[in-house]
């Protein structure tokens, strides 16, 4: 199995359809920074299911999908597929090519499919389980990849082991093993704790469905005392209602004869009372005008009285309104007045404005020139300052050659002795020698002068002259020996001392140096005066430039002070003539409001003369009307005499009539009420029993009355002493029976379920642990090897941290480069780090290959060298695993058989160029064909 196609679109900086075609062997992925590289390896590991937005280097997963440029708009949704060659049948699907795509919107919603077929992302997982290839797996390596399995904890890289051990599905299968077993235990002590509660209800439900029985048995014995007793109440009933029967017709037909004489009487009084309806009508009709009139008239005396308080309110209010135009009048010429003085006050304000802007003008023009000043200053301090910095790297320069020529001389000196005389120190011991013989000649001479001295001032013979002249003797002769071998070690110092000190050795080299020292250091002070002298008058420049910088703000202060009270006093100018205008605008009103208030008084004076002409009117048509009641009030009085006389009758007839009703309606309710009883019984009866009365009516010509009540009073006594019953108890203790049964069968099953469960994680743990074992010490083995022979020797060491839990324990990796100590990694340089791990990775290549493997740039960290036994390795790994790398390095690119170009024609767009370095028949070499 290998990677034959990746298709993307939308993914990050891939704005085009983009398809990917890899070849086996080895791929290289070459492109400029910035080009999109590491976003083939980001699509392959976003398709294989990554979830983590920071591993795609985005803040949210939405924001892989091509976000536009400034030619391309952004598009809506990201797609990437893979296409895998499955003729081997690595991947457990009956299909020669496998397709794995992951789709994703604006929206986040993600979409998995395989085949094109839509799936969950469990299923792809599944599907990919202990292949290698995977988002985590070791088929993609970059360098923070790298980082992070070997600086992570012991136990955080136990992935790469789990997957090349190929017991990822069983841990995977053990969790959801474990998840099952904890729902069975946790369902399992539901169903206890629910077994144990219906277990207690099963015992007492049964006591209660048994007591239950015997109620329902005296229960149905009281319910046919009870038919029995209902019934004979009802005969009664029957009996009461057939005689108030016979009472009711008797007293209806008197009721009849009652109604029909009322009736007579009534028909004569609606004659007479039409009469007096027309009369009160027409009585109502003129007390409806003498009530108008009033009315009307009170109206208007009301009016008038309102014309008459408005005619004063105009007088007053036209008093009123001269006041205030005299006032206005004389407002008006005192805001002339003082809008003048506010114009005087403005010409003086503004001429101070003037002068202010005149002083900060002539400010700024100084400001500036100190500016220019300060600034080239500031130029020549900045040359001045290099200058001397020059002299200081000059100095430095000859002090350093001084130094070297010391050296040289020390080193010239120490070669010519050793060259001069046997020994480590021939001039020191030459030294020694003149130095212990010059003493010894003192010695001799000093003697022989003693002795001659002796024998002067002793006046001896001549015997003992003859022996001091033989010891002179004697001490001359060694005088002169000494002279001898003190001249011959002389001749014999080192003759490389003239050459030292010729006029043109390197003892006048060094002095012209140290002259030339003291030259650079007299310029060097010269300099150092002149920065001091330019930085003071920089300070000075900087106070005066402070001095102007606080005059200009001050002047600015009182400038903005001054253009205020100008605006306050426009202000102030522009209200006094809009009060100027207003105070005219109110004389102009108020003269137009006292010629309208004059109108308005004629008018009320006419208006109140019309009133006083309509109130005659009224009055005269009143009286006409009082006279016209008094008539009609007269024969109203005699109408009603004779109604009252009809109303005498009326009532006499009517209370005989009531009497004879009210007995018809109590007998009536008498006996609608004995049918309500009756009514009442069967309903009450059907309530308490659910069954209706009528269903026994035949018992009621059969029923013995003796002893019933005596009989159901016993009954219930017997019922009483059953004590409470629960009367659903035995429709209660099936359902608990059967819920009993079933919760038994349950907790077997669960309790089979989890034992079944127990064996089978202690099962897959031990196969788990038995294959991890034997795959981590093959790997272990390899990575010793492999290390070996990328280091060019030296150790390398995997160790579980918990040897007797090998499926939770860390591993440690120790690396022992050739002349190191055994560390642990952390310790590595880079790139020994990155070799390490290359040497890990095919360690584990050696035990479980993966189909295919992204390295993303892993050679970055390595040198010529270790780079061409990477590429080395790279190529023979390559025969079973196919390998995509991303390098910036010619010597690996040497290695690949195909290449894959990443640029951007545009700007944010990836554009792909693959090329295939295939055998040329025509030459010994290889051949580049572009794809």
């Amino acid at each position: 199995m290998y990677l034959k196609r990746i298709e993307i679109f939308g993914f990050k900086s891939f704005a085009n359809p983009t398809t990917i075609v890899c070849n086996r062997g080895i791929t290289a992925i070459l492109g400029p920074n910035g080009c999109g590289k590491s976003n083939v390896v980001d699509a392959i590991r976003w398709v294989l299911g990554e979830q983590s937005s920071k591993n795609m280097r985005a803040s949210k997963m939405e924001d892989v999908i091509f976000n536009g440029t400034d030619t391309k708009k952004p598009l809506n949704l990201a797609e990437v597929t893979l296409l895998l060659d499955n003729e081997d049948g690595s991947i457990p699907l009956e299909f020669p090519e496998i397709s794995i795509k992951r789709r994703i919107h604006r929206s986040g919603d993600n979409e998995y499919f395989l085949n094109n077929r839509q799936c969950r992302l469990k299923d792809i997982r599944e599907l990919l389980f202990d292949t290698g290839i995977g988002r985590s797996s070791y088929s993609i390596l970059e360098q923070g990849k790298i980082d992070k399995i070997l600086s992570s904890k012991p136990e955080e890289r136990r992935q790469i082991f789990e997957e090349a051990a190929g017991i990822t599905k069983y841990k995977q299968w053990e969790l959801e093993a474990s998840r099952k077993l904890d729902k069975n235990k946790e369902n399992m002590n539901r169903v206890q704790d629910m077994f144990r509660e219906v277990k207690r209800s099963h015992a007492t439900l049964k006591v209660q469905a048994e007591r239950a029985e015997v109620y329902r048995t005296i229960r149905d014995e009281i319910f046919l005392l009870e038919v029995d007793l209902q019934l004979t109440r009802v005969k009664r009933y029957l009996d009461t209602r057939k005689a108030k029967r016979k009472d009711l017709e008797k007293e209806t037909g008197r009721v009849e004869e009652y109604r029909l004489s009322l009736e007579k009487i009534r028909n004569k009084q609606e004659s007479e009372m039409s009469m007096q309806r027309e009369i009160e009508e027409e009585l109502l009709d003129i007390q409806k005008r003498l009530y108008g009139i009033t009315h009307v008239k009170e109206s208007k005396l009301s009016q008038l009285e309102m014309l008459r308080e408005r005619q004063e309110e105009l007088s007053s209010l036209l008093g009123g309104i001269s006041e205030r135009f005299t006032r206005f009048l004389e407002q008006e010429q005192q805001l002339i007045t003082e809008s003048q003085e506010l114009e005087n006050r403005r010409v003086g304000v503004t001429h101070a404005v003037a002068t202010n802007l005149e002083v900060q003008t002539s400010l700024h023009d100084q400001y500036n020139g100190l500016q220019e000043e300060r600034a080239f200053a500031h130029e020549s301090l900045e040359r001045e300052e290099l200058l001397f910095e020059d002299f200081g790297k000059k100095l430095m320069q000859v002090q350093e050659a001084s130094e070297e020529l010391t050296a040289q001389i020390i080193e010239a000196i120490n070669s010519g002795l050793r060259e001069s005389a046997p020994g480590e120190t021939p001039l020191v011991e030459c030294q020694n020698t003149i130095a212990k013989r010059i003493e010894l000649l003192k010695s001799l001479l000093s003697q022989s002068v003693s002795t001659v001295q002796e024998i002067q001032g002793s006046g001896k013979s001549d015997e003992l002259l003859k022996q001091a002249v033989d010891i002179t003797e004697k001490g001359l002769s060694a005088l002169e020996s000494l002279t001898e071998e003190i001249e011959d070690l002389y001749q014999s110092l080192p003759s490389f001392l003239v050459d030292l000190l010729a006029p043109q050795g390197i003892f006048a080299k060094k002095a012209t140096l140290q002259e030339e020292v003291k030259t650079l250091r007299q310029h060097e002070d010269v300099s150092r005066e002149k920065i001091r002298t330019l930085r003071q008058q920089i300070a000075q420049c900087g106070e005066r430039i402070e001095d102007l910088a606080q005059q200009r703000e001050r002047l600015r202060v009182e400038g903005a002070e001054l253009a205020g009270e100008l605006d306050r006093l426009d202000l102030s100018l522009a209200q006094v003539t809009q009060q100027i205008e207003d105070a005219h605008h109110m004389k102009t009103s108020l003269d137009q409001e006292r010629e309208h208030i004059t109108q308005q008084l004629q008018k009320n004076r006419e208006q109140m003369g019309e009133m006083d002409q309509e109130w005659e009117s009224m009055t005269q048509e009143e009286h006409t009307l009082q006279s016209q009641l008094e008539k009609l009030r007269s024969s109203l009085n005699q109408v009603d005499e004779k109604l009252e006389q009809k109303h005498s009758k009326i009532a006499l007839k009517q209370e005989q009539y009531v009497k004879s009703q009210g007995k018809v309606d109590r007998l009536s309710y008498e006996l609608e009420t004995i049918g309500h009883e009756l009514e009442g019984l069967y309903e009450n009866f059907e309530e308490t029993h659910s069954r209706s009365l009528k269903e026994f009516d035949s018992r009621i010509f059969s029923i013995k009355t003796e002893g019933l009540k005596e009989k159901l009073q016993k009954k219930r006594n017997k019922l009483q002493g059953l004590g409470h019953i629960n009367f659903a108890a035995s429709e209660e203790f099936k359902e608990v029976h059967e819920r009993y049964v079933f919760l038994d069968e349950q907790l077997k099953d669960l309790e089979k379920a989890c034992t079944d469960l127990e064996a089978v994680t202690k099962e897959m743990r031990q196969t788990a642990s038995e294959q991890f074992i034997s795959q981590y010490q093959q790997i272990q083995k390899n990575f010793h090897s492999m290390f070996r022979r990328l280091f060019a020797g030296g150790r390398g060491e995997l160790k579980l941290v918990d040897p007797e839990h090998v499926l939770e324990s860390g591993i440690d990796i120790f690396a022992q480069p050739p002349g190191k100590v055994l560390e642990n990694i952390s310790l590595l340089s880079g790139g020994e780090r990155s070799l390490t791990a290359v040497a890990l990775l095919f360690a584990t290549y050696m035990v479980k290959p993966s189909p295919f493997c992204i390295l993303d740039e892993m050679d970055a960290a390595l040198d010529e060298a270790n780079i061409g036994r990477f590429v080395g390795v790279l190529s023979e790994f390559s025969e079973n695993s196919q390998f995509i790398i991303i390098t910036h390095s010619k010597k690996t690119v040497t290695g690949a058989q195909s290449l894959i170009g990443i640029t951007m024609e545009e700007p944010g767009i990836t554009k792909i160029i693959t090329l295939k370095l295939g055998d040329d028949e025509s030459s010994d070499g290889k051949r580049l064909v572009m794809k």
